[in-house]
């Protein structure tokens, strides 16, 4: 088993880039002004869409070009885009970051908005994730100054490129307006790590499932006495949440947290997870994920549940949800992962195996639908469930993780004497040691 081991700083953080031939930091954009084209429909490196042309404008923010991008384009009864966008090659697990600056010269109409857009795509141009940044021009922005919007996400599995979107959106309304667009950018930002429990974790950073949520490094700590810390924190009008994802794939085994913050007093849209996840890119499905949820966002009760959950959860008898009322903070939480079976199991106290009077709730999954090894890693987070703003700033938006243990699953044989025919799909799973 590993074990997790308190650390002397605060916090240990490092950060890299995946890089290629990238430098950190630097816009890989051609024309990101749009200074260079000929008239309004050809732009140097840039692709337009619908209601989209290169301007020339005297309040530019630099030169003398911006990209103009208008409502009112048909049909009008549904949601549509105008817009620009340019391209560039990306690996996966890379984090990009697209920014762009936004202009109105008067108020949006009704529920249309213009951002910018990142989004990834494979090699065979099939959308794979989709990012907007939180800062939008609104029908209450300010008018009549360039306002600062930016994204980040991290390139998912079977990304081959990064599409930088500035973006007006109409809604079925049929609003009129327009925005502009200049100095834009697109660079790759250096991925955050901390060292903790024995393992070096990726801190989540920008907009990204679940929810969506925006998430920042600025949300995650480690205290003194070596526990981790997971906060939503509101700052510049948006809700921050927190995650970390180990950077080994540590396979069958039993996982086991430790927590120190009573998670049965959460705040009504927030949820709290301990998770094992890969990404659906790696079966092209969101089955191969295993879940402890604390939460009653999704409940009609007021009272905290805890869910458990082998993926995907629409499928009945997939997940079982457990009231939870602590009578002491510290509590454990376990996955045990194995070829043939799942048990979930919550107890309180911090130990390897619960006392018999400590047991929250304990669930056995053996039916069809266990995941294979296939990358997954442990994580953790805390987020708002669809986005929900939280109710009231009273309410608990922290999660401590005081450790983080695995014990690896020690092997096992698959037999069969074929001489059955009514155990024919069935295989015995004989334990090794």
């Amino acid at each position: 088993m590993r074990f997790g081991y308190p650390i002397a700083a605060a916090l240990l953080i490092c950060t890299a880039g995946k890089a290629g031939s990238e430098e950190l930091w630097s816009n890989v954009l051609l024309n990101p002004g749009f200074e260079q084209g000929s008239g309004g429909t050809q732009i140097t490196g840039w692709v337009r869409f619908n209601n989209a042309c290169r301007a020339e404008i005297s309040f530019a923010r630099s030169g003398q070009h911006a990209l103009e991008a208008r409502g009112n384009w048909f049909p009008p009864d549904q949601w549509n885009a105008s817009g620009a966008y340019q391209e560039y090659p990306v690996s996966a697990d890379q984090i990009w970051e697209a920014s762009c600056w936004l202009y109105a010269s008067s108020n949006l109409q009704g529920q249309a908005y213009a951002a910018v857009n990142l989004e990834y795509y494979s090699a065979d141009s099939m959308l794979l994730a989709r990012a907007s940044s939180a800062v939008k021009l609104r029908s209450d922005s300010p008018t009549g100054q360039w306002i600062h919007a930016s994204v980040k996400r991290k390139a998912v599995r079977g990304a081959a490129f990064a599409r930088i979107v500035p973006i007006f959106v109409q809604s079925p309304d049929f609003e009129s307006g327009f925005a502009y667009f200049d100095d834009c950018a697109l660079y790759l930002v250096p991925t955050t790590t901390i060292e903790w429990a024995g393992y070096r974790w990726e801190v989540g950073d920008g907009h990204n499932d679940p929810g969506p949520n925006y998430f920042s490094t600025n949300c995650v700590s480690v205290d003194q006495d070596g526990r981790l810390h997971l906060q939503i924190v509101y700052s510049n009008n948006i809700w921050w949440c927190a995650g970390v994802e180990n950077l080994e794939s540590l396979g069958f085994g039993r996982y086991l947290w430790h927590l120190d913050s009573p998670v049965d007093q959460l705040g009504t849209s927030v949820v709290g997870a301990l998770f094992v996840y890969a990404p659906p890119e790696v079966w092209g499905t969101n089955e191969n994920e295993l879940d402890i949820e604390f939460t009653h966002a999704w409940t009609e009760s007021s009272v905290t549940s805890v869910t458990y959950t082998v993926q995907p959860y629409t499928i009945a008898g997939n997940a079982r949800s457990f009231y939870m009322v602590l009578t002491n903070s510290p509590t454990t939480h376990e996955i045990d992962w194995q070829p043939d079976r799942v048990r979930f199991r919550s107890w309180f106290g911090h130990s390897t195996s619960p006392p018999p009077d400590a047991v929250i709730a304990d669930w056995f999954f053996v039916t069809r639908g266990i995941p294979i090894e296939s990358g997954e890693r442990p994580m953790m987070n805390i987020w708002l469930y669809e986005g929900r703003t939280p109710s009231a700033t009273t309410e608990t938006l922290e999660m401590v993780v005081s450790d983080f243990h695995f014990e690896p699953f020690r092997g096992f044989l698959l037999a069969d004497d074929f001489t059955d025919p009514s155990t024919a799909a069935v295989w015995q799973v004989i334990r090794g040691g």
